[in-house]
């Protein structure tokens, strides 16, 4: 099955950093001070060139969705954010279950479609899930836009998903599981990056570059001892603190 769809996906991921803004570089100014990450300009107009496209005129506009997925969820409320009033069809990804992945027993959530980025075009296909899109209501719209417009409001360093939704948090959401994972021995932060993101969940995990940041936070925080830096996951270690 071939169609020509015109795809966008946006590389900025809004449950990160400040959300008060429409301006990417400003963005990119709060990783490079909060994270330690340069953020060149080829990016910001990867960005800027995304956000036209997809605002651009359309015979059928379709938007994907999963609450499960801060990332996701974001970006599709930003993108009705400023579609203002122009239509609008949605995947619905939230309750979606991958086939044949830990369907059955305790694990079942595992295969929750907990992003749109997990599945192949493929598996898009076979799962029909282009027959699922549907027009997006004028009520389901205002309640997304309340959402949207409340978490622009708390301007938080982070958004989170739970089960009871999408909320404000502080960027120092993630710190304890982090040295939960670090031991007095040496440990490769890509190591405790890499268990924190393979718990098991029914929510997608922050995102790995977030994670080394945040290690690279509680070194400079005097919670953790580094050799090398931790921005570079696979060539750095941390340690606990002795005492």
């Amino acid at each position: 099955m071939k169609r020509a769809d015109r795809v966008v996906a946006l590389d900025d991921d809004l449950s990160v950093g400040p959300i008060d803004t429409s301006e990417p570089w400003r963005r990119a100014q709060w990783v490079k001070r909060e994270l330690g990450y340069n953020i060149d300009a080829g990016f910001v107009a990867r960005v800027e060139r995304a956000w036209a496209e997809a605002l651009a005129p359309a015979e059928r506009r379709i938007a994907w969705l999963s609450r499960r997925s801060a990332g996701d969820y974001c970006g599709f409320l930003e993108l009705l954010r400023r579609l203002e009033e122009k239509a609008c069809d949605v995947v619905d990804l939230t309750e979606v279950r991958s086939p044949g992945a830990c369907a059955d027993g305790p694990a079942a959530f595992l295969s929750l479609v907990v992003s749109l980025g997990v599945l192949s075009p493929d598996q898009i296909v076979e799962m029909g899930l282009l027959d699922r899109a549907e027009p997006l209501s004028d009520a389901a719209r205002a309640r997304y836009r309340e959402v949207w417009r409340q978490l622009r409001a708390e301007n938080a360093p982070l958004r989170v998903v739970s089960g009871s939704g999408l909320r404000s948090a502080p960027i120092t959401s993630y710190d304890e599981e982090l040295l939960s994972y670090a031991t007095p021995q040496w440990r490769k932060v890509a190591r405790i990056v890499a268990e924190a993101l393979t718990q098991p969940d029914e929510f997608a995990p922050r995102g790995d570059m977030f994670l080394a940041a945040r290690v690279r936070a509680l070194v400079n925080a005097g919670r953790l001892e580094a050799r090398g830096n931790p921005l570079n996951m696979r060539f750095s270690e941390v340690r606990l603190r002795a005492g």
